[in-house]
């Protein structure tokens, strides 16, 4: 993994929470993900494709790549993940806000309000 994110000129970060993602060069981690070596090369090789700007084709990756179930199962196992489902917070020292994330939340709304204005 180390050797790839070199190829990419990416640099991994461990942390104590949230399960992974990526800012510029930088890929943040949870520091207990290594532990699940088949879960964190598939976690890694999504925030690898993550372009880092705000596209459909970005948005469109987070929400059908990958397996909510391993997410909420890591998540279960190590409760600070939950943490990665907050689509804002501070990352060193600096306010991120997660747009996809936002996005996902922002069409989950309006679908749940189109559902009960239409019933």
């Amino acid at each position: 993994m180390a050797i790839k994110a070199k190829e990419h000129n990416l640099e991994i970060i461990l942390t104590p929470t949230g399960i992974a993602s990526r800012f510029g060069n930088q890929i943040v981690m949870n520091e207990d993900l290594p532990k699940y070596k088949k879960f964190c090369l598939e976690v890694f090789n999504h925030e690898i494709r993550h372009n880092n700007k705000l596209t459909v084709e970005d948005l469109a990756m987070d929400t059908t790549e990958g397996s909510i179930l391993k997410n909420l199962e890591f998540c279960f196992k190590h409760p600070s993940g939950f943490t990665q489902f907050i689509p804002f917070g501070f990352f060193n020292k600096k306010f991120f806000m997660d747009i996809n994330l936002l996005g996902v939340y922002l069409i989950a709304t309006a679908l749940i309000v189109l559902f009960f204005i239409i019933f």
